[in-house]
């Protein structure tokens, strides 16, 4: 897996798990830094995503409690976002694009119509330039409006 390959040339590599619970819920990679901070990453080969990708990582972020930062659905084809960041009770969707499709926000109102995400962003194409995005912590971007 090339996650795993990836993780040894950070300087400080997370631990890399998989989760299951006793009724089933799984999430296919967990990576837990060395304070204790996990971030579940689910893959999906699906031509949509639903509810039910995330029932592992919810099942997760239960057991886990304030260890447990984000999780992510990563998909591989399709309608997707890119990134789903949480501040506070607010969900942002986050697309990233490296040019100007006429489908490029396609993805992020699949993602706000499923799963009641109202906050979208588009970097890059015809959204926000990925020079501003960078230049901005990510809470700017994402904080509860």
């Amino acid at each position: 897996m090339e996650l795993v390959k990836q993780a040894g040339w950070s300087a400080d590599p997370p631990a890399l798990y998989h989760f299951r619970t006793h009724e089933g819920d799984e999430v296919d990679l967990v990576l837990e830094r060395r304070g204790g901070a996990l971030v579940g990453i689910e893959v999906k080969s699906a031509a949509t995503v639903t509810a039910a990708d995330f029932k592992g990582l919810r099942a997760l972020a239960q057991i886990a409690g304030r260890r447990f930062r984000r999780g992510i659905v990563w998909r591989e084809r399709g309608q997707e976002a890119d990134f789903v960041v949480r501040a506070g009770r607010t969900l942002t969707a986050i697309e990233v694009k490296s040019g100007r499709t006429r489908d490029a926000r396609a993805g992020l109102a699949a993602f706000g119509a499923a799963f009641g995400c109202k906050r979208q962003l588009l970097v890059g194409g015809d959204g926000i330039a990925v020079e501003d995005f960078l230049s901005r912590p990510v809470e700017h971007w994402v904080r509860p409006g």
